[in-house]
């Protein structure tokens, strides 16, 4: 028997799929991730307790015969959609991928169709929430929405007032007594919590040592990066990485 190419043995799917709908419209789909885009947290809720769209999603539109894999993949679809529908709405690229990042690294130890579908609702209400909150920033001026773009896109270097007075063409003094006006926090402890974020990051799902960290973030020194280290976060950057790092991840989850 002659052996089909694979772009025939594509064609025969189509085919053979013409005429029946075998997926989710895509309609249904976009308005979920809109309602996550919005930010509208109780919709999402409503939603998600009613049904669970991951559920129904991946038993309709198979991706692998292995059912945890299937559930996994379309759970990674998933993520990157909403990662791009709060970037389109104004979330910032790096917070919106490490969150992706973040949430298909949990999935990846996951071993039941139950724990990925927990992890669906996790990520659908952190991006909900987290738009939320933005909305409600919202009220903040083009300058402070700047400011915070800047910070978020060189927490690897050294950033000053006088860099982000020029980024915004506003006067130090002002642009500090304006930041703090609508982000309720100076812009020095605003960029100090940013970068622990990140450090936490780091810690969590690389090998970078303290030093090498402190390094690529800019603290003047090792020592410095952990005093400021423990003090948003009340333990030690050794100690969060020793309960945190990667191949704990399976543990916090079921926890």
């Amino acid at each position: 028997m002659k052996e089909l190419k694979e772009e025939q043995i594509l064609d025969k799917i189509v085919d053979s799929n013409k005429f029946e709908l075998k997926h989710n419209p895509v309609e249904h789909e976009f308005w979920f991730y809109r309602l996550v885009q919005d930010g509208n947290v109780n919709k999402v809720k409503e939603f998600l307790y009613k049904e669970n769209p991951l559920h129904s999603v991946s038993k309709k539109n198979i991706l692998s015969k292995h059912s945890l894999y299937n559930h996994i993949y379309h759970f990674i679809i998933t993520t990157a959609m909403l990662a791009r529908f709060c970037i389109e709405k104004g979330m910032t690229q790096e917070e919106a991928f490490q969150l992706s990042d973040y949430y298909i690294q949990k999935a990846d130890v996951c071993q039941s169709e139950t724990q990925i579908e927990d992890l669906h609702v996790k990520v659908c209400l952190e991006y909900a929430n987290r738009m939320q909150m933005l909305r409600k920033q919202s009220i903040c001026s083009k300058p402070i929405i700047l400011c915070v773009n800047y910070i978020y896109s060189h927490l690897h270097s050294r950033i000053s007032l006088l860099e982000l007075s020029e980024v915004t063409h506003l006067h130090p003094n002002y642009l500090s007594r304006l930041f703090h006006e609508q982000m309720g926090i100076s812009i020095h402890e605003y960029i100090k919590k940013e970068k622990i974020k990140e450090a936490k990051n780091m810690l969590r799902f690389s090998d970078k040592s303290c030093a090498e960290i402190a390094n690529i973030l800019c603290f003047s020194s090792q020592s410095h990066f952990i005093k400021v280290f423990k003090e948003e976060e009340n333990i030690t950057p050794k100690k969060y990485r020793s309960i945190m790092f990667r191949t704990n991840l399976l543990t916090e989850y079921t926890k």
